[in-house]
């Protein structure tokens, strides 16, 4: 079997191969959310409206 080719294995396989292959993608988009959240935590910025 070739190491790409996962047609001759169970679901449970293919779902583990699957979610390997996107885990580190999962990890690098919450990376940069907290990389990007943090100097707005930082320097107070705020959603709100100032009346």
């Amino acid at each position: 079997m070739n190491s790409m080719e996962i047609d001759d294995v169970g679901f449970m396989s293919r779902l583990r191969f699957a979610l390997a292959r996107r885990a580190p993608l999962l990890v690098q988009a919450v990376h940069m959310a907290h990389s990007t959240a943090l100097p707005f935590i930082m320097y107070g910025f705020s959603t709100g409206t100032s009346a």
